[in-house]
């Protein structure tokens, strides 16, 4: 994901502040991809979903 943030700021030309904002962002695992690398590990997903 921190990828696809430095190349989305690459493309539309973003200044330097918002393009660290963005691949930081990126860096940041979403509730989604943290619920499906739960569910993938056999994890407990109601208590990762809390």
């Amino acid at each position: 994901m921190p990828f696809v943030g430095f190349g989305l700021t690459k493309v539309f030309a973003f200044p330097p502040e918002i393009a660290a904002g963005i691949i930081l962002v990126g860096c940041c695992p979403s509730g989604l991809a943290s619920n499906v690398m739960s569910y993938l590990a056999k994890a407990n997903l109601a208590l990762s979903v809390s």
